[in-house]
């Protein structure tokens, strides 16, 4: 053992082989996030495309269940990626007399919080700080020497980033303005090509389903201003990078001047991603984890500006080294029962097996939680699916639409707050309400169209409208259980107002292709005069559901 410690070298590879083995340890034993459930469905129906994310995480998810089930189904080829990572930043982007500071990157590798969290826990970031690493190594070895390959594998460096998670766009946009010399080279024009070829079965699914993705980060994840966002930006960065980490590194970032190209690439995305999520909380809430990536450039960084001053060697060997006694802390708690039971990060196995307890076998259709839905399939194995709404954000579950498998079944309903709602399970503090449907049915995925004469909404106007059912099942308006309604509704700073509607001719049913014309008039003589986004929905025991498109309507 004091020969392994006295060689850097074989320190280093004894670390990697110890951290390897302790996250493999802390995948198996930590229970399964919510995220990860809700990407482990992913994983069950691989395809091009996801509504919240591209696809790379559900292929992670799936090779690690080539070897394992389980967590570890989940969560294997997450650890290896990680410990992978850290081997090709140490192997390719440190000088070559890194090993005067193995112990400095060590510590540093854990200390950066999130990255140390992604190496047992699965989500985008994990592919995203992997392949970033790569980017960085294959655009190293493009400045140095141009040709055809460099150029095709740095394409397809790129290719895995946008596979990844969108944020890849913002790491090769502050790169490429790192160095604008760059896009004078033939051989850069190669690897966008590159890029574009490999990117077409993801724009493909984008075409094929109206670019959900787009519609949510760009549009439906966007807020009002609120001063809250900006001041909790900098702690959650705290969160992230740690603070013993972050506060030097800023300092010494104004202190000291990149050498060359690379470190300029280091110094351009560090900077701009923790600037543009700073300016990006102005409108609407950023979560921390959004800057991850600059983990890599900034761990290579502070390397570098040790290895210039060496008087932060001490502040890396003492404080930051201090500071993983924290870190550490958290990690042994999350394999106990110590956190409260409404953090969620311990006691889903418990709740969700009791409620598979109760109702056995039955469908489980949830209202409004798509995070419910994907922990209880993960640790009961039943089938469950969300049933989506006008109130609740649009997920994945709405492109899959299982709920129609259950059609005409008897399935459990688990919604709070309505009349024919009754706890199920309340006990242990476990509580589950809901009720049982012997024929189910959901108007959810018909389609309602219709078109103002005006923005300007009289009282008592008078809107054509057109019912269309694009699914293989029958709506019954009148069903005895689930029967249907129509109803006009007004959505204003978030809130939503439901305008009962007049409607000429109501359908009974509608076949699965069947289309319906008829008229409604809407009375808004109780609603505050303003500008409001106005839509016409289903309405029945479910909820509202997102029948039509929302359009601009002014109530005078």
């Amino acid at each position: 053992m004091s020969e392994i410690l006295k060689n850097p070298y074989k320190k280093f590879y004894f670390f990697l082989i110890l951290i390897t083995l302790v996250n493999l340890l802390q995948a198996y034993f930590t229970e399964i996030t919510l995220d990860e459930a809700y990407y482990y469905q992913y994983a069950r129906d691989l395809d091009w495309g996801y509504y919240d994310h591209p696809p790379m995480v559900a292929l992670v998810i799936k090779i690690s269940q080539l070897f394992f089930n389980g967590n570890l189904g989940v969560r294997f080829l997450t650890v290896l990626l990680f410990s992978g990572n850290l081997f090709l930043i140490w192997k390719y982007l440190l000088p070559e007399d890194k090993a005067s500071y193995v112990n400095e990157f060590i510590i540093l590798s854990l200390g950066l919080v999130m990255m140390n969290a992604y190496s047992f826990i699965t989500t985008p970031d994990v592919p995203l700080l992997f392949f970033g690493t790569v980017f960085f190594i294959l655009y190293q070895r493009f400045t140095e020497k141009q040709n055809f390959w460099n150029a095709v594998l740095l394409g397809i460096s790129v290719a895995l980033l946008f596979y990844s998670k969108y944020q890849a766009v913002l790491l090769v946009f502050f790169l490429v303005i790192s160095n604008l010399k760059m896009l004078t080279k033939p051989y850069i024009y190669l690897a966008g090509i590159v890029t574009s070829l490999l990117m077409i079965p993801h724009l493909m699914w984008h075409i094929q389903h109206d670019f959900p993705t787009f519609q949510y980060h760009l549009v439906d994840r966007s807020e009002k201003f609120k001063i809250k966002y900006f001041l909790e930006y900098l702690p959650n960065q705290f969160a992230v990078f740690n603070p013993f980490i972050l506060i030097p590194f800023v300092i010494l970032l104004f202190k000291n001047k990149y050498q060359n190209l690379q470190e300029k690439a280091y110094y351009f995305v560090s900077v701009g991603f923790l600037v543009f999520f700073a300016l990006t909380s102005l409108r609407g809430h950023v979560e921390p984890h959004w800057t991850v990536i600059a983990s890599i450039p900034m761990m290579i960084l502070f390397l570098q500006f040790i290895k210039e001053k060496p008087s932060w060697q001490k502040y890396v060997r003492t404080i930051v080294l201090g500071s993983l006694v924290l870190v550490f802390t958290t990690r042994v708690i999350l394999l106990t029962d110590l956190l409260p039971k409404k953090l969620e990060f311990t006691g889903k196995e418990q709740k969700y097996k009791a409620l598979a307890e109760k109702i056995g076998k039955t469908p489980v259709l949830f209202t409004g939680s798509f995070q419910s839905t994907s922990l209880y399939n993960y640790f009961t194995g039943n089938e469950s699916s969300t049933l989506g709404s006008l109130n609740v954000k649009k997920t994945q579950f709405d492109i899959w639409q299982r709920e129609q498998n259950y059609f005409g079944k008897r399935v459990f309903v688990e919604k709070p707050n309505t009349r024919r709602s009754q706890k199920i399970i309340d006990e242990n503090n476990i509580n589950f309400n809901g009720f049982y449907v012997e024929h189910f049915q959901t108007p959810n995925r018909l389609k309602i169209e219709f078109e103002l004469p005006s923005e300007q909404l009289k009282n008592n106007q008078i809107i054509p409208i057109m019912i269309y059912n694009p699914t293989k099942n029958v709506v019954n308006f009148n069903h005895p259980e689930i029967p249907v309604t129509i109803t006009a509704v007004f959505l204003a700073h978030r809130e939503t107002t439901d305008i009962p509607t007049e409607i000429e001719k109501m359908p009974t049913v509608l076949k699965p292709g069947e289309s319906f014309k008829t008229q409604i008039k809407i009375n808004t003589q109780n609603l505050k005069v303003g500008d409001y986004n106005f839509g016409i929905t289903t309405n029945c025991i479910l909820g509202n559901a997102y029948n039509s498109k929302f359009v601009k309507a002014t109530v005078n």
